[in-house]
């Protein structure tokens, strides 16, 4: 099973052509994907898509997500959850603690360190040397050399967007499905600290994948989309790992 990412164009309609997705762009011929061969679907765009795309889409667990085209994310709609634990409860007990966002904070630094250790060894730098932040800066200023700032920044939103989708569908897998919005929103964003920390792991391979693009080559947005692809299984893995040691602090310290 593989993602399916759909640029949207002027008048592109989505439709349910019985197990499968019926993509047609206007003056082109209508693209079948079957639904067993998804397991995620991103949308970049404003297309035509029926409320039985949606509906097929949910009863098999595959996630939809819109984008605006600037990469930031315009919506989620999620399937049903495909498993379920106790992190939910942990999660909930923590929030009973008076000191919940000192000991959050604490575990997010803990993350976060191990981000910064990751892109040194990746870049050859000393672990102790710089801060995260330093190395970020660092990094976007690198960039520049080979994009302008403000396609850096575009990238760097695209990519995160991807990083929020991925993120949105495994912490669903582990069981932080609709229950978990209502209860923990606005006092803890698991998506976003997620999202921030798996998109640190992708900066080393868009720098590199930068400088080794030829001088004056236009970015296609295709490019952009398989670099992460490369690396998707990756960090669905890191996903998980972070999932599991938020979950292994939660029954420590609880």
């Amino acid at each position: 099973m593989r993602p399916c990412y759909i640029n949207a164009t002027g008048g592109m309609r989505i439709r349910l052509d019985g197990p499968a997705l019926s993509i047609h762009a206007p003056g082109q011929a209508a693209v079948l994907t079957p639904l067993s061969r998804i397991s995620r679907v991103i949308i970049s765009g404003s297309p035509e898509c029926s409320a039985a795309v949606l509906l097929a889409c949910a009863e098999r667990g595959i996630t939809v997500t819109f984008l605006h085209t600037d990469g930031a994310i315009r919506a989620h709609v999620f399937g049903q959850s495909m498993a379920e634990n106790d992190l939910f409860i942990h999660l909930r007990d923590l929030l009973d603690r008076p000191d919940w966002p000192e000991r959050y904070q604490l575990w997010l630094e803990s993350a976060a360190s191990r981000a910064r250790i990751s892109i040194c060894r990746k870049l050859g730098i000393k672990p102790d040397s710089l801060t995260l932040k330093q190395i970020c800066l660092g990094m976007n200023q690198y960039m520049e050399q080979f994009v302008s700032a403000s396609h850096r920044d575009y990238l760097q939103r695209r990519l995160r967007g991807m990083c929020s989708n991925l993120v949105s569908q495994v912490i669903q897998d582990v069981g932080l499905d609709k229950k978990y919005s209502r209860y923990f929103e606005p006092r803890l964003d698991i998506p976003g600290d997620f999202t921030n920390l798996v998109s640190l792991s992708l900066q080393a391979p868009l720098l590199e994948w930068l400088r080794r693009q030829p001088t004056g080559k236009r970015i296609d947005d295709r490019d952009v989309v398989a670099l992460f692809e490369r690396h998707s299984r990756r960090l669905e893995n890191l996903t998980r790992r972070l999932s599991s040691r938020l979950h292994a602090f939660l029954i420590e310290m609880i």
